[in-house]
């Protein structure tokens, strides 16, 4: 495979899941809380119930990365990190989604995967194939991303200088922060307002940092 034609295909799977990840996050975020619900359904049917306590503060953290990690894959200085941490994400939905096809609760399968928030609605057998294509996807990337360990030519002090990584952090939990504080304490047309002018500015601040 020729060189160009590596770089182009690196090049789509790197924005395909990048935009991927950008809109699962802040489609959830729009309604924090009823992401929570989700993940109550799940950690209730499938892992310890103690974290049960904690689902609105997961819910926020999982939309935060979600977003900031397919920002980040818009950059294409840190495509082998990120080509990492899509591959662990897709892996875990995988698992997730699978048991809660193949091998249900005894109340059954959960509905709704949650995965773009209440917009779309995915039966427990879309939710599988689409986190199957989406973890294929990301093995793509990591295998012709990482395939002469590129990696390690991005050293931490590297990281830790780029003032673009602190803004993208700032710019990805936004979103779900302005979920958990003003949801429930605002009218929900200045909300949807308010929420929709953060994404916007938080999109045109992105298209000024990108590389």
């Amino acid at each position: 495979m020729s060189k160009t034609i590596k770089e182009k295909i690196r090049t789509a799977l790197r924005i395909a899941l990048g935009v991927c990840f950008i809109l699962s996050g802040v489609m959830k975020a729009v309604n924090v809380y009823s992401f929570a619900q989700e993940i109550k359904l799940y950690i209730e049917a499938y892992m310890d119930s103690y974290f049960v306590q904690w689902t609105v503060e997961i819910a926020v953290v999982i939309c935060a990365i979600e977003t900031i990690t397919g920002l980040l894959a818009l950059r294409k200085k840190y495509a082998p990190i990120v080509s990492i941490v899509f591959l662990g994400m897709m892996s875990f939905f995988v698992w997730l989604t699978s048991i809660n096809l193949f091998y249900p609760s005894l109340m059954g399968s959960i509905e709704s995967c949650g995965c773009f928030g209440e917009l779309i609605h995915f039966s427990p057998l879309a939710s599988f194939v689409k986190s199957v294509v989406l973890w294929g996807m990301a093995i793509g990337l990591i295998l012709i991303t990482n395939d002469k360990l590129q990696i390690t030519r991005i050293s931490l002090k590297e990281i830790l200088t780029d003032g673009k990584i602190y803004a993208t952090l700032v710019i990805g939990a936004l979103p779900p922060l302005y979920s958990y504080l003003f949801f429930e304490n605002m009218e929900h047309g200045w909300y949807l307002a308010g929420y929709i002018s953060l994404c916007v500015l938080g999109g045109g601040l992105c298209l000024v940092f990108r590389d």
